[in-house]
């Protein structure tokens, strides 16, 4: 027979909210002691005060200290005081007011305690206190159903890592026709960089950031064929409805629009570093002759 306690929590606000725990157990005892299963922190009461047993389906109270007073219906509680399924009993311990009784289906035995307004009090267990977790109870009536809520987790957690080791372990004439938004992949890196292939911040500053164009061009000082950064940025098309959003996403995690990363990429082994394919171009030199006149 299980046993369900509601414990009444007085907040400073002036609510008031119940905890609800459901153990097992065929013995629950109360006291102020801490080896009891249910401590009640009042300094007038006795270490030990009363116990709940049930014994085939029977549920006894009884009084376990001389200094506990109480008499439910005329019954003293030195006495053990029977429940049957249609009785209750109401009694009162030190600032404490506790009610017990049956469920409908007398399955289940039901106490209730109130601290008598005592602000942020909260129920204390001793080790004998075996809860039965709200979560056990949820997994036991819904095994079926929680199984496929883990299984349908554990499938859209594996699926974007799936697709990332997809991707980066293409092989590297493919990658580069990705680009540039496979900007993360790590492979082994070409042979102008192995004298610092084992040192990762002579190109990336910071973690999770992409390679700076003002990185590259510590060593890459002399750059003939290419456009001056101002070109860059002038001849990039305005991005508009869905490519501003990519914009304002690339700069959120540090990938740099017009940088050198935008057309070249390492970390592809006997590759080398490689430009993108010539149809990347065609994103920004579309009209070009448009957006750079008069330069």
């Amino acid at each position: 027979m299980q046993i369900k306690l509601t414990t009444i929590i007085y907040r400073q606000s002036g609510r008031q909210t119940r905890k609800v725990e459901t153990f097992e157990g065929p013995k629950l005892s109360f006291g102020r002691s801490a080896s009891n299963d249910v401590v009640l922190s009042d300094r007038s009461l006795p270490v030990k005060c009363f116990d709940l047993d049930i014994v085939d389906g029977v549920v006894a109270l009884k009084a376990t200290d001389n200094q506990t007073k109480v008499a439910i219906n005329g019954i003293d509680l030195k006495r053990p005081k029977f429940l049957s399924g249609e009785s209750q009993a109401e009694f009162k311990v030190g600032q404490y007011s506790i009610s017990l009784g049956l469920s409908a289906d007398q399955d289940m035995v039901l106490v209730s305690i109130d601290p008598g307004g005592s602000v942020g009090y909260t129920p204390r267990y001793g080790p004998g206190f075996r809860v039965r977790s709200k979560f056990a109870n949820l997994l036991n009536a819904r095994f079926l159903s929680w199984a496929g809520v883990f299984a349908l987790f554990a499938l859209f957690a594996w699926y974007p890592f799936s697709s990332e080791v997809a991707s980066t372990t293409t092989l590297s004439g493919d990658v580069s026709d990705q680009a540039p938004e496979v900007l993360w992949a790590s492979g082994k890196i070409s042979s102008a960089h192995h004298n610092f292939a084992e040192s990762c911040d002579q190109c990336h500053v910071e973690p999770f950031e992409s390679v700076t164009s003002e990185t590259c061009s510590n060593c890459h000082e002399a750059l003939p064929q290419h456009a001056s950064a101002l070109l860059l940025s002038l001849s990039r098309p305005i991005p508009e409805g869905l490519d501003s959003l990519e914009g304002l996403a690339k700069a959120e995690f540090g990938i740099e629009e017009d940088g050198c990363a935008s057309c070249h990429k390492d970390h592809n082994g006997d590759e080398g570093v490689l430009s993108m394919p010539d149809g990347l171009c065609q994103t920004c030199h579309e009209g070009l002759d448009k957006r750079l006149a008069g330069h």
